[in-house]
């Protein structure tokens, strides 16, 4: 198995939330994660689209905190600009965000497998 890269996923905080929470549970918790983001992905494309700068933070809290818990720190720091930001003039930072979370979901999905 190839490690995600470290800019992709922070092994260190991974390999303490296994060791914390156990493989299996981690395993589900990725599951999880990879269900559920593209979802707040899509609705926070909604709420910029709709001028919505609460929603958006709030999204974009959410993807933040959960990206963080996994150690996808690019990802992570991406969405954080964004909550911090409020609603961005054009859509670039989103299309940034939705790249990086195809990266951190490829990196999780091997290290849930691995």
């Amino acid at each position: 198995m190839n490690a995600p890269t470290p800019a992709t996923i922070d092994l260190a905080v991974f390999e303490e939330l296994r060791t914390t929470a156990g493989q299996d549970f981690v395993a589900e918790l990725i599951g999880t994660y990879l269900e559920e983001t593209p979802a707040l992905m899509t609705a926070l494309a909604k709420a910029h689209a709709a001028g919505d700068a609460a929603e958006f933070r709030r999204l974009a809290h959410s993807i933040k905190s959960s990206s963080s818990a996994f150690g996808a720190a690019q990802l992570a720091d991406l969405a954080r600009a964004l909550e911090l930001g409020g609603l961005p003039a054009d859509t670039a930072s989103l299309t940034a965000l939705g790249e990086a979370y195809g990266r951190a979901a490829a990196g999780l999905e091997e290290l849930r497998r691995g």
